[in-house]
């Protein structure tokens, strides 16, 4: 099975799936995905596989960054839970692993 990173958002014709910037796109269909490269929904280059990311060194960084998401509000603002705004992922992220100290 092909894996490509999806450069622009897209809902598949076949499976009707919906695709966002970013995600991973698996197909055993290379028509597919050359249909799909060629209109610029996919990356060129395939997906390596990546080996177990709980063994890097930044795993919980990148936790971090993952899990900030769902606080994001638009405008590169991000509103947490107990009522703090920060504009700016980098200070997200720093406000998050403080909220996650205090508890």
């Amino acid at each position: 099975m092909s894996k490509h990173v999806v450069v622009r958002a897209f809902i598949d014709k076949e499976s009707k799936e919906r695709y966002s910037a970013g995600e991973i796109f698996e197909s055993d269909n290379q028509d597919r995905i050359s249909f799909l490269q060629d209109k610029g929904f996919l990356d060129k280059e395939q997906k390596e596989e990546s080996t177990n990311s709980e063994n890097t060194p930044n795993a919980d960084s990148n936790n971090d960054e993952e899990e900030i998401d769902q606080y994001h509000i638009g405008g590169g603002y991000y509103e947490f839970p107990n009522g703090i705004k920060v504009r700016g992922k980098e200070k997200a992220v720093e406000t998050l692993a403080e909220i996650k100290a205090g508890e």
